[in-house]
């Protein structure tokens, strides 16, 4: 089968600012077994082959940053009819509901393909920046623009049950399929060989953009204070920029963007998720995924992933004080990590199975298609 998939970022989009794990993640699972083309924007390659049948190719865009994180690429509407023109996709993807590049829902109905909008949260409904004035923005536009364009695709799929209230409110015609990680290639990763770890130490682990509703702050926050208590921790940012190595007491590194997380997780004791908002965070599987013990805000479908005190804490989101008890406890308790870790990669190898995911995303196109048509590979024309 031949699919098509668009997303506003992917990887390493604007010079490794921002990126879309869910998109990434099903267009990884579905390449396993199908013909995958990603329609992107913002990287530096025009076009990147990631494996035999999966392609990546980025339209120019600008991106207005954080804390809006839109991209308007006209060039990307274009490319996505005449990609439907000239390569007939079998299906398309649109990954969110709320960005210039979920108009190609409109495109891909008007030249007769079925498309599935897939999304972790509602922004401007039940997802919200910390700027007021954006999110008041965000509410207005999410149902001007956003809701009509749920309602027009073929297939709407949320990515945890928490969002089902919202569908049914706005009568949209949807099925829940979770996002979930590779547990093979999890096993297979190796901890990162550039990261040694000193005996003795406590490692802290956060994976994600550095943008204000992921509360990275209030992690810098609360680390300062267990550094402080505790001077064998250490806190990793991944997926952030920053200057390096900071001075050597404050036990802070910035790694920056990495291909290798999975490695890197493997040398983190704990992972923590300190958002604001969330919808279904891939971050967060693929460090439960690894036996991580994890810590994060009560927010969105992190409630999904973690129930607290059995698979991971969970504290309030925004609440420092919380999130730097839950820290302490975890980097001066070893057997509540492993306990915490053992239970964390047992819930995703039983709900979020990433193979059984792409099994259901087979049997939905199937009932769009009415049988499921063999796929024929083809290169992507520009």
């Amino acid at each position: 089968m031949k699919v098509l998939l668009v997303t506003p970022y992917f990887l390493d989009s604007f010079a490794g600012r921002i990126s879309m794990g869910s998109a990434v993640m099903a267009a990884r699972q579905l390449s396993r077994r199908h013909d995958v083309t990603v329609l992107t924007t913002g990287r530096d390659a025009p076009m990147e082959t990631l494996s035999p049948s999966l392609t990546v190719v980025s339209a120019p865009g600008w991106l207005l940053p954080d804390p809006v994180n839109y991209v308007i690429s006209p060039a990307l509407l274009w490319r996505v009819a005449r990609f439907i023109r000239r390569e007939r996709p079998d299906v398309v993807l649109v990954s969110k509901f709320m960005f210039f590049t979920s108009l190609s829902v409109l495109v891909a109905r008007v030249l007769g393909k079925p498309v599935v909008l897939v999304t972790d949260t509602y922004p401007g409904i039940n997802w919200f920046p910390r700027n007021r004035a954006v999110a008041a923005v965000m509410w207005v536009y999410a149902r001007l623009v956003g809701v009509p364009l749920l309602r027009a695709a073929s297939k709407v799929v949320v990515l945890h049950e928490g969002l089902e209230d919202v569908a049914r409110r706005y009568g949209l015609d949807y099925e829940v399929i979770h996002n979930g990680p590779d547990l093979a290639e999890a096993d297979a990763a190796p901890p990162a060989a550039d990261l040694p770890k000193p005996a003795g130490e406590v490692w802290v682990g956060y994976v994600g953009r550095l943008e204000s509703v992921k509360g990275h702050d209030f992690l810098l926050r609360a680390a300062g204070l267990v550094h402080g208590r505790h001077p064998a921790v250490r806190t990793f940012f991944v997926g952030a920029t920053g200057p390096g190595m900071l001075e050597a007491s404050s036990g802070v590194r910035f790694l920056g963007f990495r291909r290798d997380v999975y490695s890197v997780l493997k040398r983190m004791d704990v992972f923590c998720l300190p958002s604001l908002s969330e919808g279904l965070p891939n971050a967060l599987m693929e460090a439960m995924a690894v036996g991580c013990a994890c810590v994060a805000s009560r927010v969105g479908g992190v409630e999904v992933l973690i129930e607290d005190g059995r698979n991971g804490l969970l504290v309030p989101p925004g609440d420092v004080p919380a999130l730097t008890a839950a820290l302490e406890r975890l980097v001066t308790d070893a057997v509540l990590r492993q306990r915490l870790g053992r239970a964390a990669r047992a819930t995703i190898e039983e709900r979020f199975d990433g193979r059984r995911v792409a099994e259901r995303y087979e049997a939905l196109f199937a009932d769009l298609l009415g049988g499921v048509p063999a796929a024929v590979p083809r290169a992507y024309k520009r």
